[in-house]
Protein backbone atom coordinates (compact mmCIF):
# COMPACT_ATOMS: atom_id res chain seq x y z
CA UNK A 1 0.00 0.00 0.00
CA UNK A 2 1.39 3.47 -1.24
CA UNK A 3 0.13 6.61 -0.79
CA UNK A 4 1.01 8.80 -3.96
CA UNK A 5 2.75 11.99 -3.20
CA UNK A 6 2.81 14.04 -6.10
CA UNK A 7 2.21 13.24 -10.03
CA UNK A 8 5.52 14.30 -12.16
CA UNK A 9 5.17 14.79 -16.12
CA UNK A 10 8.47 15.58 -17.85
CA UNK A 11 10.05 14.60 -21.44
CA UNK A 12 6.33 13.36 -22.70
CA UNK A 13 6.51 10.81 -19.99
CA UNK A 14 4.08 10.48 -16.71
CA UNK A 15 5.52 9.45 -13.47
CA UNK A 16 4.06 9.10 -9.84
CA UNK A 17 6.56 9.67 -6.70
CA UNK A 18 6.18 7.12 -4.20
CA UNK A 19 8.39 7.05 -1.25
CA UNK A 20 10.18 9.62 -2.38
CA UNK A 21 10.97 7.16 -5.84
CA UNK A 22 9.17 7.78 -9.68
CA UNK A 23 6.65 5.08 -11.15
CA UNK A 24 6.82 5.04 -14.64
CA UNK A 25 2.74 5.49 -15.63
CA UNK A 26 0.52 5.72 -18.65
CA UNK A 27 -0.90 8.88 -19.75
CA UNK A 28 -4.64 7.51 -18.73
CA UNK A 29 -2.97 6.07 -15.32
CA UNK A 30 -1.86 9.39 -14.78
CA UNK A 31 -4.62 11.41 -14.86
CA UNK A 32 -6.90 8.38 -13.28
CA UNK A 33 -4.99 8.95 -9.98
CA UNK A 34 -5.15 11.36 -7.35
CA UNK A 35 -1.99 13.08 -5.23
CA UNK A 36 -2.34 12.07 -1.22
CA UNK A 37 -4.26 8.85 -2.24
CA UNK A 38 -3.51 5.53 -1.04
CA UNK A 39 -3.61 2.52 -3.86
CA UNK A 40 -2.27 -1.09 -3.79
CA UNK A 41 0.76 -0.60 -5.97
CA UNK A 42 2.85 -3.23 -7.77
CA UNK A 43 5.63 -2.21 -10.16
CA UNK A 44 9.01 -3.37 -11.04
CA UNK A 45 12.73 -1.22 -10.18
CA UNK A 46 14.72 0.03 -12.72
CA UNK A 47 18.35 -1.78 -12.01
CA UNK A 48 20.54 1.19 -13.55
CA UNK A 49 18.72 3.53 -12.00
CA UNK A 50 17.76 3.00 -8.63
CA UNK A 51 15.05 5.78 -8.01
CA UNK A 52 12.87 4.83 -11.53
CA UNK A 53 10.57 1.94 -11.68
CA UNK A 54 7.70 0.94 -13.99
CA UNK A 55 3.99 0.29 -12.77
CA UNK A 56 2.57 -3.20 -12.97
CA UNK A 57 -0.47 -2.41 -11.62
CA UNK A 58 -2.20 -0.37 -9.67
CA UNK A 59 -5.58 -0.63 -7.53
CA UNK A 60 -7.59 2.16 -5.25
CA UNK A 61 -8.39 1.50 -1.76
CA UNK A 62 -11.53 1.80 -0.49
Amino acid sequence: MFEVEQKKHEDRKYYLVLNDKKVRVSYNEFHLVEEKQQYLISFVWNKRSPNKGRLKTIDPIK
